[in-house]
């Protein structure tokens, strides 16, 4: 299996991503931490879209595929 390397700027997210459950609900961050793991073990990417009060995941698809395809799905 090949390693998963973050660059600064996935860190940073990371960062952010935290501070923010933190701050408006810290009991989500252990939960949130393991589903990154559990991504990290699975070539699987997730794309969302947030809305205000809902989360639309726009594509489930494996990273082997081109990373742009889902960029054409209208809905």
């Amino acid at each position: 299996m090949r390693r998963v390397l973050f660059t600064e700027a996935a860190r940073a997210d990371f960062a952010d991503a935290v501070d923010w459950y933190n701050t408006h609900a810290a009991h989500v961050v252990p939960q949130f931490r393991e589903s990154l793991r559990a991504a990290v073990a699975r070539p699987y990417l997730l794309i969302f879209r947030e809305a205000q009060e809902d989360c639309y995941v726009v594509a489930v698809f494996h990273v082997s595929r081109d990373p742009t395809a889902w960029r054409l799905r209208t809905k």
